[in-house]
């Protein structure tokens, strides 16, 4: 009986968030603002053991500088790469006048990586972009202009998968379009809180003025943590409605949970540490609703995973437990005793929950579907295949990595780059 109105209290929660997050979608700008002025810009790449990846990112770059009207170069930072990525990256150099690279003794972690950068970057503003991605090539023109207004500190932008293959590969493409679709509601309702690795600009005197990235000892999700101060130095963070950047993402699912490992340990650091900004007026709509909400909704989608799960499993026991004993006895089914035993084991106690299971159906396909708009990527078969199944298998392995995340941090696990 208490899972149950746990769960209709989630539901509710939930559908709320999804409403508030659909108004605030229904509400952007849907172009990115012309530039007055193509600013300079020092591309910042930390590199560790990236051989395989590299290239076609600095080729990416090079694309995105023909296609660029201001100043660009690249500054790489090799944080003493095990494999032959600083080797590449000096024979790329040759040809390429606009890349440079600095080749640390040890590795001292990807935010030491970012200030050693910006220490040796020429230009105004900052981007950073991890070795595994891929900017499209207007994306500066696209991210530009929203600098014109002094009142920006950075800005982000969507990102995909590039060529999944494998199922792991294509459930993190479905996940990444579905927060395409989150990045375009935060972006209306001034909520971004992580400035995304694969590629985002960020002001370099306001960098300089906070300190730069923190170092891993304190988060291991500089990129979300350095979010929250830009907030607090009284900035505000947009993302691009046109550009887009592709990004590698994990192949295996071993690779994946540590990866989420640290993700979530990161989450749960970065809102403690700037815990002072929650239901916080001074930040407006980002402090007072986003942070608080946020902050429930790990756990209401925890609440909704085992509540389904366990309900669903349940049913199909029941199901093939009374199946045998018609079977065995050779009784023909009741199908009023049998569903009678099914709404008795509490797979939905009142209707009012299967109305909201319904809505919350809709309203999840609704956003995914908004998410693939905004990704500007089509829905074939493949994917709706997936989309479908995701609630049911990678939306618990999620939860499943918070709980481990958790537990870790408890515990006070180490946190790795990769």
């Amino acid at each position: 009986m208490y899972i149950d109105f746990l769960f209709l209290i989630s539901s509710a929660v939930m559908l709320f968030i999804g409403i508030l997050y659909l108004l605030g979608y229904f509400s952007r700008d849907i172009n990115d603002p012309k530039p007055e002025r193509f600013y300079g810009i020092s591309v910042l790449i930390p590199v560790w053991n990236e051989e395989k990846t590299i290239v076609n990112t600095l080729d990416a770059l090079k694309s995105m500088k023909k296609n660029y009207k201001g100043k660009l170069e690249v500054v790489v930072v090799d944080n003493n790469s095990k494999d032959s990525s600083y080797n590449i990256v000096k024979a790329y150099i040759f040809k390429n006048k606009f890349v440079r690279v600095i080749k640390e003794t040890k590795n001292q972690g990807k935010s030491y990586a970012f200030n050693k950068g910006i220490k040796y970057a020429k230009y105004d503003l900052i981007a950073c972009v991890d070795a595994d991605s891929y900017p499209s090539p207007d994306s500066l023109n696209h991210m530009i202009g929203y600098f014109d207004d002094k009142t920006v500190g950075a800005v982000t932008t969507k990102m995909t998968v590039k060529n999944p293959k494998k199922i792991v590969e294509h459930f993190q493409d479905i996940e990444y379009i579905y927060s395409n679709f989150l990045l375009s509601a935060y972006d209306a309702l001034d909520s971004i809180y992580v400035t995304k690795g694969p590629l985002s600009i960020y002001r370099a005197d306001v960098l300089k003025k906070i300190g730069g990235f923190w170092h891993p000892n304190i988060t291991p999700t500089e990129d979300m943590e350095i979010t929250f101060r830009i907030r607090k130095a009284g900035y505000i963070i947009r993302a691009s409605k046109q550009a887009k950047v592709y990004t590698s993402v994990m192949p295996t699912w071993k690779r994946l949970f540590w990866q989420r490992i640290r993700w979530n340990r990161g989450s749960m650091v970065n809102f403690v540490l700037h815990r002072d900004m929650i239901v916080n007026p001074k930040y407006g709509f980002f402090g007072v609703v986003t942070m608080p909400l946020v902050t429930l909704t790990m756990f209401m989608i925890t609440v909704l995973v085992y509540y389904c799960v366990t309900r669903f499993y349940n049913s199909i026991y029941l199901f093939f437990e009374r199946l045998f004993y018609y079977i065995y006895y050779g009784q023909f089914p009741n199908l009023s005793i049998y569903l009678e035993g099914l709404f008795s084991k509490g797979l939905f106690v009142v209707p009012v929950l299967i109305t909201l299971f319904i809505v919350i159906v809709f309203v999840w396909l609704g956003v995914n579907y908004l998410g693939f708009r905004e990704s500007k990527e089509k829905l074939g078969i493949k994917r709706l295949v997936l989309l479908l199944v995701s609630p049911f298998f990678y939306l618990p392995c999620q939860v499943f990595f918070w709980v481990c995340a958790f537990i870790i941090q408890v515990f006070k696990g180490t946190s790795k780059w990769r």
